[in-house]
């Protein structure tokens, strides 16, 4: 597999930002760490991810309690997604014990958010059991009163040889009926020179099937020093006023500046830091090269990942990362959902070593 990426010295372009009415972010990664042992977002154990139709589920299997002592611990998970990044950890009580106990599941109840009238008065569940499991369910659970927004949904079930347990929050999602809303605006900046909501340069905008298209032309790159820098784009809808800005990097040259190309290398979903990625072999002339390898897929499971390509050169360093997400099926064939080439979205045969 061939990719080709060039630098130019001109900073050139017309810009087209394409804002879906609903955005949506697509879980890509997660992780868990048990009581305060967290090493940071996407340092702790990773677990895998499956998709199936809007709802992502991340499990961790083989789960080691070696060195917990006995009593209630908490194990955290963690989500990333490809629009906001690491989420903030979730946590869940459990229970070691010293000794393997049976204990018999015979009451269980459930509250929200901070109305605990204390254990064994609050509404009751209905508990089945199969397989030595226990299920609590609650049938027609009622929000009323509760505000749109964030809510936890709390359970705590008894055991007869052993009294109330621990609670397990359950956090749940509470929205107002549907809102269409109409984009009738848009503006952009550059770096930190933000003006304000509304007062920043303009958009024209067209929308079609949904999607409000904000288009800027003949942008102005005079004052800005070469390097990196980033376009933010803000959008403006009828009844519920400006949105937050996104941003998108860029990088400047200046006319008569020359970059040799003298490193490449690519990682998968976790960025090694610059230089420690894996190598790729170059060709072509010191200003546009092309590169070509076989990328090892032999650790990466199945699911949904993202590979990573950057350029090194001696007058400038790394550069930022250009990156694509695939898709890894169980017979190793690769799906690019986002291509790095300009190309239309491909199905490619990666070998896994």
């Amino acid at each position: 597999m061939i990719f080709n990426q060039s630098f130019r010295k001109w900073f050139t372009a017309l810009l087209l930002f394409s804002f879906p009415l609903v955005m949506t972010a697509a879980i890509t990664d997660a992780e868990y760490f048990l009581d305060n042992n967290d090493n940071g977002p996407g340092a702790n154990t990773s677990m895998s991810v499956d998709l199936s139709g809007e709802v992502a589920t991340a499990t961790a299997a083989g789960i080691s309690t070696g060195g917990l002592g006995s009593g209630v611990h908490f194990i955290y998970s963690r989500l990333y997604d490809d629009v906001y990044g690491w989420g903030a950890p979730l946590g869940r009580p459990f229970l070691v014990t010293s000794q393997s106990t049976v204990y018999t599941i015979d009451a269980g109840e459930y509250f929200i958010d901070d109305n605990d009238a204390g254990a064994g008065n609050n509404t009751a569940l209905n508990l089945s059991s199969q397989n030595g499991v226990v299920t609590g369910t609650a049938m027609d659970l009622s929000t009323a009163g509760l505000s749109a927004g964030l809510h936890v949904v709390y359970s705590r079930l008894h055991a007869e040889n052993y009294g109330w347990g621990p609670v397990s929050g359950y956090p749940f999602f509470i929205t107002s009926p549907e809102i269409e809303y109409e984009i009738s605006a848009g503006e952009y900046f550059i770096d930190n020179n933000d003006n304000g909501p509304g007062n920043n340069t303009a958009l024209s905008l067209n929308v079609s099937n949904g999607v409000a298209t904000g288009t800027a032309s003949s942008i102005s790159t005079t004052g800005l020093a070469s390097g990196i820098h980033v376009i933010y784009s803000r959008m403006y809808a009828e009844g519920a006023g400006w949105g937050p800005p996104r941003g998108y990097p860029f990088f400047i040259t200046n006319p008569g500046d020359v970059y040799t190309i003298t490193a490449a290398e690519y990682f998968i979903d976790t960025d090694p830091g610059y230089g420690n990625g894996t190598e790729l072999a170059l060709s072509g002339s010191d200003t546009q090269v092309s590169m070509g390898t076989d990328f090892d897929l032999s650790d990466v499971s199945a699911g949904i990942h993202r590979l990573y390509l950057r350029l090194y050169s001696p007058e400038v360093g790394w550069g930022p990362p250009t990156s694509a997400m695939f898709i890894v099926e169980d017979e190793a064939q690769v799906n690019f959902a986002n291509p790095l080439s300009t190309s239309s979205d491909q199905v490619l045969k990666l070998p896994r070593s």
